[in-house]
């Protein structure tokens, strides 16, 4: 069998169903909390699709420096979007890779940075505000 048999190309489509989904539906979250100018760029004016760009951008790690969070609860909209993306990437890494540990290895290490890392003091930064 080759690198990409049928079962291998339909996991692939699988997590990309899920990568799309992921983005849309976070792109209707931050579509709602524009109205209140959650984020600083967004506001009742703009499209859905400045949205959507705004949405893939930030999941792909890029960023866009026009538009950013400005409050608690778009803060941690945004960390919540950061954390699925992370897991996202090491699902399909564990699917690339022939070990099967590699997915509950990465994910104990995510889980104990979370714990005891920046991320969760970030977290608690932004709920502070």
């Amino acid at each position: 069998m080759g690198y990409f048999d049928d079962n291998k190309t339909a996991e692939i489509f699988k997590r990309l169903t899920i990568f799309i989904t992921v983005i849309i539906i976070f792109a209707f979250i931050i579509d709602l909390l524009k109205l209140d100018n959650h984020f600083y760029g967004l506001n009742s004016e703009t499209s859905f699709m400045e949205t959507l760009y705004f949405v893939s951008l930030s999941f792909s790690g890029m960023g866009y420096g026009g538009i950013y969070a400005q409050t608690s609860v778009s803060r941690l909209i945004m960390v919540i979007l950061s954390v699925i993306k992370i897991l996202l990437i090491i699902d399909i890494f564990s699917l690339m890779s022939n070990d099967k540990d590699i997915k509950d290895k990465a994910f104990d290490l995510l889980m104990k940075n979370l714990n005891e890392g920046e991320l969760a003091k970030a977290v608690k930064e932004a709920l502070k505000k």
